[in-house]
């Protein structure tokens, strides 16, 4: 039985949307050092780490959906597709997390 190119693409894709968080996260952590070292405000940076969460929010609902698509493929291999299902809600989870640590934070 032949893997599904679908679930490999979900898995993929879900793997992506994970290193995104992940530069994302290391974006977050050098804007915070220089706007503490230089009381600057960096728009530019604050814009792209919006976008960059909206991309990862993208991204997670593309691997979600080609996973449960791939699920109903008839004499594929599903291993991909379930874990690129189960890897495809944690970046969205992890910046849900954050955005609530942020707010506490922030108060």
């Amino acid at each position: 039985m032949k893997h599904s190119k679908l679930g490999i693409a979900s898995f993929s894709i879900s793997i992506t949307s994970i290193l995104c968080l992940g530069f994302m996260f290391i974006a977050i952590i050098a804007t915070v050092i220089i706007q503490d070292n230089n009381n600057l405000s960096f728009d530019l940076v604050e814009i792209t780490i919006g976008v960059s969460i909206f991309i990862i929010f993208l991204l997670d609902l593309i691997a979600l959906i080609l996973g449960v698509v791939s699920l109903f493929l008839p004499q594929t291999g599903k291993i991909f597709a379930i874990i690129g299902i189960c890897l495809s809600p944690f970046p969205a989870l992890a910046i849900l997390f954050m955005m609530i640590v942020g707010t506490f934070y922030s108060a």
